[in-house]
């Protein structure tokens, strides 16, 4: 949450003090909490008696890509539970960018597509795209990017521009 919280700009959060919300079961409890709440501010009721600020101790500084001509070096900064490699490059690639060499600490790994949907390559193929956090990502259609490529959070990862 911290990248989308950060370029959203938020600068305060609340901790919600769960024990206070009446019937919360042991099972659905972030239903039961949030629900409750959620419910309680889309009716503009005051919620300051359910919540306390909780202070930021600690300001993560992500890693930023570096843009070169052609290509860009950036970070592998999660790895999620389908093997989506997600790097530091919000946004994407540039529009003109359609294939991608795809080098690993420095180790040629793949030539990718650069697209959008999964469906634009065949099953075990590998795709650069924009994953549900904003983020590129490398993937591999209905496999696992980090286990073919053998990649891990914190990698250098690289994309140059492919001519093919």
């Amino acid at each position: 949450l911290y990248p989308a919280a950060s370029r959203e700009k938020i600068r305060q959060v609340f901790r919600i003090k769960s024990e206070l919300i009446p019937n919360v079961s042991n099972t659905f409890h972030g239903r039961d909490v949030f629900a409750y709440v959620a419910g309680l501010v889309a009716a503009g009721k005051d919620i300051s008696h359910l919540t306390e600020p909780y202070v930021l101790t600690v300001q993560l500084q992500l890693p930023k890509p570096v843009w070169g001509d052609g290509w860009v070096d950036s970070v592998v900064l999660h790895v999620d539970r389908f093997g989506n490699a997600i790097t530091c490059i919000e946004g994407g690639l540039p529009s003109d960018w359609l294939i991608a060499e795809v080098y690993v600490n420095d180790e040629w790994k793949t030539v990718a597509k650069v697209g959008r949907f999964y469906a634009e390559v065949g099953m075990g193929e590998p795709i650069l795209l924009v994953g549900g956090t904003g983020y590129l990502e490398l993937s591999v259609n209905r496999g696992n990017a980090s286990k073919t490529f053998g990649i891990k959070p914190g990698d250098r990862i690289s994309f140059v521009k492919s001519r093919a």
